[in-house]
């Protein structure tokens, strides 16, 4: 099953100042492997290198691999953020708003089929007075389009998907 596939799996993500460094790298692969990896690059917020103080905003972009269903993707992302007062006393939420982009390939039965896409993402964080992440939530929206070769027309696709997370032992925000 899908969900066996995971087992003992491990990522593996460079973490610079700023944020990830790099892809997310799984020691196996699946489809939900790579979906999982995508999700192990959001618990990793993008930062500005002086650091955040509330009423800061900046933006930033990054290009990075990712499992896009049997799809070996690139996805560009130009983001948009801004740091306000979090939910607790000292504690900083972060908004960031993003422009994504996908393009990828597959090979299945012998025919190459292609992927390609745009659409967006919504995340916040919620960071404590020491500096961790405690909370995140995330929406994305992708309107995909899958190209078969024979194939008069392309399928659409629209992805959307929803990932929350609270560190364990934190309050929530």
């Amino acid at each position: 099953s899908t969900v066996d596939s995971a087992l003992d799996a491990r990522w593996e993500v460079r973490l610079s100042q700023t944020g990830p460094s790099g892809e997310v790298r799984a020691n196996r692969k699946s489809v939900l492997i790579g979906q999982i990896g995508a999700a192990v690059r959001l618990l990793f917020p993008q930062l500005p290198s002086n650091g955040v103080r509330v009423g800061d905003s900046w933006e930033d972009s990054a290009v990075y691999p990712v499992q896009l269903d049997a799809f070996d993707a690139s996805e560009s992302s130009v983001r948009t953020s801004k740091a306000s007062p979090g939910a607790l006393p000292g504690s900083v939420r972060i908004e960031s708003v993003e422009r994504l982009t996908r393009n990828g390939k597959a090979t299945q039965g012998g025919r190459t089929m292609t992927v390609s896409g745009v659409g967006g993402r919504q995340v916040t964080y919620e960071f404590s007075p020491e500096g961790r992440v405690t909370t995140l939530r995330a929406r994305d929206t992708l309107d995909l389009q899958v190209a078969i070769p024979g194939s008069p027309d392309p399928v659409s696709v629209r992805q959307r998907s929803t990932v929350t997370a609270r560190l364990r032992g934190s309050s929530p925000g």
